[in-house]
């Protein structure tokens, strides 16, 4: 039985922390991942305040799935960030919030912990007039590996592109655990902020999540066309799961890339 090999490599300014394993190197791997990405999860645990305001909140929305998906609100020029929510009485609804500024969803610092924390299924629809808004926010594919969240949902102009999460990704994730718990991640933050001085915590708070991707081995490509027709490859290649929905009219579409 091989051991698993692992190897740290500097790259031009960022830490790549790249773990080989075979998923055939040991039977009870995928037990030992959910261990050790629980734990991660653990250590940021997230939950969203449900406000009961009724320009917030959707009821009687279909539950998650692929239909619902295309069903998701968008807007020419603003974002709309929300997540799928069912009430203790069985309803389920959808809470979102429209910003121009692309405003976070407001967060709890700590799930009750009464209550079993529930996986959420978040989405992002980014401004429609923006010809690359069916390119996902590295922001959100961040959070989405980093967070308990078993689907987050990306919606464009002509298309709603589903990332979900398999063993292959549960791998990257246990990297990004090591690239965060290493010394380069752990002053990364510090080091942005002697670097842009005069950035907003927001903007700090994205550089960091950018310089954490590329630790996992996420190839963005540079140039905005290329990415366009690139970019489920390269999360595919990090291990993250994309399913693509064609978005026609709301409400309608077909399922076109269900591969990895």
């Amino acid at each position: 039985m091989r051991s698993a090999s692992r190897r740290l490599l500097l790259l031009w300014g960022d830490l790549l922390v790249e773990a080989v394993e075979s998923r055939r190197d040991h039977p009870g791997l995928s037990a030992a991942l959910c261990r050790q990405v629980e734990s991660f999860y653990a250590q940021r645990e997230i939950s969203f305040r449900v406000i009961r305001v009724a320009r917030w909140r959707k009821p009687y929305f279909p539950p998650p799935s692929d239909h619902a998906f295309l069903q998701l609100p968008s807007q020419p020029t603003a974002h709309v960030r929300g997540f799928f929510w069912k009430s203790p009485n069985g309803h389920d609804f959808l809470y979102y919030r429209v910003s121009k500024d692309d405003e976070p969803l407001p967060r709890q610092k700590k799930f009750h912990p009464k209550l079993q924390a529930p996986e959420w299924v978040l989405f992002h629809s980014q401004p429609t007039d923006d010809r690359y808004s069916d390119i996902p926010d590295r922001e959100d594919v961040y959070d989405f590996l980093r967070q308990r969240i078993c689907q987050f949902v990306c919606v464009g102009r002509n298309c709603v592109s589903i990332l979900e999460k398999d063993v292959t990704t549960l791998q990257t994730i246990v990297r990004l655990s090591h690239w965060e718990q290493s010394l380069y991640g752990k002053y990364r933050m510090s080091r942005l902020r002697k670097a842009y001085p005069r950035d907003s915590s927001r903007e700090t708070q994205r550089r960091y999540k950018e310089s954490a991707l590329r630790g996992v081995g996420l190839r963005w490509p540079r140039k905005p066309s290329d990415r366009l027709r690139q970019w489920p490859d390269a999360l595919r290649d990090i291990g993250i799961v994309v399913r693509m929905a064609e978005r026609t009219v709301v409400g309608s579409g077909r399922i076109y890339r269900a591969d990895r």
